[in-house]
């Protein structure tokens, strides 16, 4: 009988690097957005988690808190799951996860961006579409 496996969600290292910018580049349809510096691991403003089934990293998610003048919010970055492991919750418990994260820190709120496509599945986490962002592409 198959064992089942668990899905692990860990803090990602400097270790995870070259796995997290493979899986980064890919879903984002980048060519190579060069090496991730290992600042970020360091940084106590990021926390990245990864997604791992089988000794291997199937997703990933950041959240950067943010100081404003006079409390804290979190903002969730590069979401991403292996195309080949979609649908199985792993997104949805990096993010729950994430959330958490911002708990402790006392955020006010979490915010994220997303494209119009994954709207439905944000909804469904409880975030809900609120103001709007505004770019400007450097």
């Amino acid at each position: 009988m198959p064992t089942k496996t668990k899905l692990q969600i860990r803090v990602a290292s400097l270790d995870d690097a070259t796995v997290l910018q493979r899986l980064i580049n890919t879903t984002f349809n980048r060519q190579d957005s060069g090496p991730i510096d290992k600042a970020y691991f360091q940084s106590p403003t990021i926390t990245t988690l990864v997604g791992v089934l089988n000794d291997q990293i199937v997703g990933t998610g950041s959240v950067h808190i943010l100081q404003k003048i006079d409390r804290a919010f979190g903002q969730i970055e590069d979401v991403v799951v292996d195309p080949r492991f979609r649908y199985l919750g792993i997104g949805k418990k990096i993010i729950h996860q994430l959330i958490k994260h911002c708990n402790t820190q006392q955020c006010y709120k979490v915010t994220l961006n997303s494209q119009e496509n994954k709207k439905a599945f944000y909804n469904k986490m409880g975030f809900i579409r609120e103001e709007i962002q505004m770019v400007k592409r450097l």
